[in-house]
């Protein structure tokens, strides 16, 4: 499958928390990519619970498909960042292209600006996250 295509386009939106799925798919997608010498290039997002930092860090050996790296819970990064931290912590020699924002202030997702479109039915919508305060 690898061999159909020279670059790959990742376009998927995070949820700001560890055990969110499309972390861990873009960390397998930049593996395969940097096995088989494939470009990515990553549309970034904005993180819809914003900067905020909370939680332990994943312990070395417990790795899985809802936890892809030493990331704390709630990690205040963007899909982007999130890209560039797996190629740097795991050493991959793979191309990235990350398309940058224009506008986001890292405050969370723009409401009144962009439409909250739901990607998985654990975030229904924007206040979803409000239960969990930052520390």
């Amino acid at each position: 499958m690898m061999a159909s295509f020279d670059v790959l386009l990742v376009d998927l939106q995070d949820l700001g928390c560890r055990v969110y799925t499309f972390i861990t798919t873009l960390r397998y997608v930049l593996e395969a990519a940097a096995a088989h010498r494939k470009s990515v290039w990553l549309l970034d997002r904005p993180n819809p619970i914003g900067r905020a930092i909370e939680g332990t860090r994943l312990r070395a050996g417990w790795e899985s498909f809802v936890g892809a790296g030493a990331l704390p819970m709630r990690h205040g990064l963007t899909m982007g960042e999130l890209a560039r931290w797996f190629v740097q912590t795991l050493h991959l020699d793979v191309e990235l292209q990350v398309v940058s924002m224009e506008g986001w202030s890292g405050e969370g997702w723009p409401l009144g600006h962009r439409i909250w479109i739901n990607p998985s039915p654990n975030a229904p919508n924007v206040a979803w996250h409000a239960a969990i305060p930052a520390r």
